[in-house]
C-alpha cells in the first residue's frame, strides 16, 4: 500500500503536523515559564516529538482510508529496504559525519559535561526509532519530499523539504529540556538542509523507502547526543553543531550531484511505492 500523493494529502499532513507539534511544545514553554513544574513539560515535549507520524495517520484517517489500510501503509514505510549495502554505507557517511563534528566540538577548551554511559547506547538508539527522529520520517520523508521532489525536481524538492523541517522544529529551541536549546539555529537550518540532501540519495538507492530515513535520522541523533551534544554549554560557540551542519551539507551536495537511476515523478511515484510493498 502506498502513502496518497495528492495536494490536499500533503497540505493535510504539513498543517496537522505543526499543529500538533507545535500546541504541546508551546504548552512545554508555558508550563515551565508559569508553573515551575518539569515533568509536564517533559511530557508535553514527547507529544510533540511525534507530531509527524500523529500526523500521517490522522491525514489518512481524513482521506478515508480504513484501519486496515493504515496499517499496511505504516508496516510498508517502515520495512527495511532490500538494498542493505546502501543503507550501511550511508550509516557510515552520518557516522563518520558525526565523528568529525565531535573532534571539532572536543577541541576546545570549553567545560564540558560527563559523556553518557556507551551502555546506554542501544536504549537510546531503540528510543530515537519510535519516539525520537525516526519516527518523524514517516511524514517528512515519506509524504512531504516524494511530493515535492516529484514536482520540483531532486534539489529544490529536498532544500525546501529540509526548510520545512526546519521549520518544524522552531519552538523546541525555547522548549526545556530539548537538545536544541544547546544548537545555533542557523546551524541546525544547515543540518537540517544537508541531512535531507544526503537522506535522499540514500532513499535513491534503497527504494525510496522512508525506513532508510528512519533509521539514519535515529543514527544521527542517537551518535550526536553521545558524542557532540553533551559537551556543549547553552552559553559556548557550539562548533561542533556549525561542523555537523557543514558536514551534512557538503556530504548531501556530494552525493546528490550523483545522477538519479530513474528521476521521481508523479507519474511513476505510485507505481514505484507499490512495487515495493
Amino acid at each position: 500500500m502506498e502513502i496518497p500523493q495528492t495536494r490536499g494529502f500533503v497540505i493535510r499532513y504539513v498543517v496537522l503536523a505543526f499543529s500538533w507539534s507545535w500546541l504541546w511544545w508551546i504548552s512545554a514553554i508555558v508550563v515551565s515559564e508559569h508553573f515551575g513544574d518539569e515533568t509536564l513539560p517533559a511530557l508535553f515535549g514527547v507529544l510533540g516529538d511525534i507530531g509527524p507520524f500523529v500526523a500521517v495517520i490522522l491525514a489518512l484517517v481524513a482521506h478515508r482510508v480504513g484501519a486496515r489500510k493504515i496499517a499496511m501503509i505504516l508496516r510498508s514505510a517502515i520495512r527495511l529496504p532490500r538494498q542493505k549495502l546502501a543503507l550501511l554505507g550511508f550509516s557510515g557517511i552520518v557516522l563518520l559525519i558525526v565523528a568529525l563534528a565531535a573532534v571539532v566540538q572536543q577541541g576546545t577548551n570549553e567545560e564540558v559535561s560527563a559523556a553518557p554511559s556507551l551502555w546506554l547506547v542501544v536504549p537510546y538508539l531503540l528510543l530515537m526509532l519510535i519516539i525520537g527522529g525516526g519516527q518523524e520520517e514517516v511524514g517528512w520523508r515519506g509524504v512531504l519530499q516524494p511530493w515535492l521532489v516529484s514536482r520540483l525536481g531532486r534539489w529544490s524538492g529536498s532544500v525546501i523539504a529540509g526548510i520545512a523541517w526546519f521549520a518544524w522544529h522552531l519552538p523546541l529551541f525555547w522548549t526545556p529540556g530539548s537538545v536544541q536549546t544547546h544548537i545555533p539555529i542557523l546551524a541546525f537550518a544547515g543540518f537540517a538542509v544537508g541531512f535531507s540532501l544526503l537522506v535522499w540519495k540514500a532513499m535513491e538507492m534503497s527504494s525510496y523507502r522512508p525506513s532508510t530515513a528512519i533509521a539514519l535520522h535515529a543514527l544521527n541523533n542517537c551518535a550526536g547526543i553521545f558524542c557532540v551534544f553533551y559537551s556543549t554549554q547553552t552559553s559556548s560557540s557550539q562548533p561542533g553543531s556549525w561542523a555537523l551542519a557543514a558536514g551534512y551539507l557538503v556530504a548531501g551536495a556530494i552525493a546528490l550531484a550523483i545522477p538519479a537511476t530513474e528521476e521521481l515523478t508523479t507519474e511513476n511515484h505510485g507505481s514505484r511505492t507499490e512495487s515495493r510493498t
